[in-house]
Parts: structure tokens; C-alpha cells; sequence
């Protein structure tokens, strides 16, 4: 393999081994503005867009073991690569594509598994992280909560009756 090819090669792996997750989009059709206005979009969940070119990226993704479909390097290809929440960069990109029409999702790749643009059009309508986590605590609170409030209310009920009793006791005399 020539130099320039196995250092474009070189890259290319970084960009999909050192990372959270990967998209692969066909940025075809899109504009330098769009493009430009994607990337900023992107740096800021702390990710980034790469153009690739589709046969350096097969021979690393052979070499790396991950045997995608050919079908995903049909057409332009552009990876979206990030270290941050996968999923807030989809929703990111589905935000972008209502708005530009473009790119189009050709696969995602994140926690050793890859979603076709099916899975990443649900994996986009799912609540963001943090609200997915106060739900858990939320149900697992519930239980707690409940138990507090029998248990409170058996101390009241408790008390009620030595107040009764102490008011009984008191008239008595």
C-alpha cells in the first residue's frame, strides 16, 4: 500500500476505534455552507464529520473485523464520529436532515453494535439521558414513597389512640 493511502488508512482508524460511536451518512448534494453549518452543530456534542473515501474505509472496517454491508458505501460517504452520547447526536442529525433534507443515515455503529436507519430513527424519539435516568429513579422511588406513607400512616394512627386514651384518662379523673 502506498505511503499517502496508509496514512489516509491510518486516520480512518482512529476515527472509528478512538470514539463512542460512528454514523455513516451520503452527504451527496449538500452544500459547503451545509456542511460547515453541520460540523459546528456537531463540535459542540464533541463530535466531528469526516469525508471518507469509500475503499480506504472497507479495507479498515475489513481489517477491523466489523463486516458492514457494501451497501453502506454506496455513494458519498461522510462518518460522524464523537466520544459524547450517541444518541444526542443522532437526534442532532435528525434535527439537521428536517430542516436540509440532508444527509442521509446509512448505518450507525455505537456499544459494539451496528443500527440501520430504522433503528436510528427510534433511537432518536427515545427521552435524552438525563430524563431517561429521573424516570428510573422515579419508579424505583415509587415503592420507597408508598411504603413511607403506610408507615407514617400506622405511627399517626399509633398516636391517635395513646391521645384517645391519655383523653380518656384525663376525663376519668
Amino acid at each position: 500500500m502506498r505511503l499517502e493511502k496508509k496514512s489516509i488508512s491510518d486516520e480512518i482508524r482512529s476515527w472509528l476505534v478512538n470514539v463512542a460511536y460512528v454514523i455513516f451518512t451520503d452527504y451527496r448534494g449538500m452544500q459547503v455552507r451545509q456542511t460547515n453549518d453541520l460540523r459546528r452543530r456537531l463540535a459542540k456534542l464533541q463530535a466531528r464529520l469526516h469525508v471518507v473515501p469509500n475503499r480506504q474505509c472497507k479495507l479498515v472496517m475489513a481489517e477491523l473485523k466489523w463486516g458492514v454491508a457494501d451497501e453502506a458505501f454506496v455513494g458519498p460517504t461522510a462518518l460522524i464520529s464523537g466520544s459524547g452520547d450517541a444518541v444526542e447526536a443522532a437526534k442532532l442529525l435528525n434535527d439537521f436532515m428536517a430542516v436540509q433534507r440532508l444527509p442521509r443515515i446509512k448505518l450507525g455503529r455505537f456499544e459494539g453494535r451496528f443500527f440501520t436507519p430504522a433503528d436510528m430513527e427510534v433511537l432518536v424519539q427515545l427521552p435524552a439521558r438525563p430524563v431517561l435516568y429521573a424516570m428510573l429513579a422515579g419508579t424505583l422511588a415509587a415503592p420507597m414513597v408508598r411504603l413511607a406513607g403506610v408507615l407514617n400512616q400506622k405511627v399517626l394512627s399509633l398516636v391517635y389512640v395513646i391521645k384517645a386514651a391519655q383523653d380518656k384518662k384525663s376525663q376519668s379523673k
